[in-house]
């Protein structure tokens, strides 16, 4: 029990650093003005975002900006991968749905298959992680509501 509450103290400490982070980043990037990223707009430049680092890219469909804050749907095409450790956000849901392949997601300790046309909706606070077990490629959308800036941002500068 320690043990584990140590762990998630520090994915927190880890997750707000980060988050720090991005934000410097954007400021840096809005100043200088070197790309258009702004999610305040109708517009966004450059809508795929690749992490090397976990095998994956990241395809903005609608941004909050667009659906005026009501979600933010993104594809994701991710190869063979433990993908992002677990995690929960307090701000928003994350709604996942299966396009190409198979799926893996963990909340808290129960982990599920989810195969083409299959979704499935992590309430806001759960800790989840999604991951790819086979060689096989997967693409699945992710729906956050509401929409949520910060995490697009956050996307685009992890990856």
């Amino acid at each position: 029990m320690f043990r584990s509450a140590n762990r998630v103290s520090s994915v927190k400490h880890f997750i707000s650093l980060l988050f720090r982070d991005t934000l410097q980043r954007i400021r840096f990037v809005s100043f200088k003005k070197q790309e258009a990223y702004n999610t305040n707009s109708k517009i966004m430049e450059r809508r795929t975002f690749v992490n090397p680092a976990i095998n994956d890219s990241a395809t903005f469909i609608k941004t909050s900006a667009e659906t005026e804050g009501e979600y933010t749907l993104i594809e994701i095409d991710l190869g063979k991968s433990d993908g992002p450790p677990l995690h929960y956000h307090n701000a928003f849901s994350e709604t996942f749905e299966v396009r190409e392949g198979v799926l893996y997601l963990q909340t808290g300790k129960e982990k599920r298959k989810l195969n083409i046309g299959q979704s499935f909706t992590v309430p806001a606070g759960t800790p989840h992680r999604f991951y790819n077990e086979v060689d096989n490629r997967v693409k699945f959308h992710i729906t956050l509501q509401p929409g949520h800036t910060g995490m697009e941002n956050f996307i685009k500068i992890i990856y």
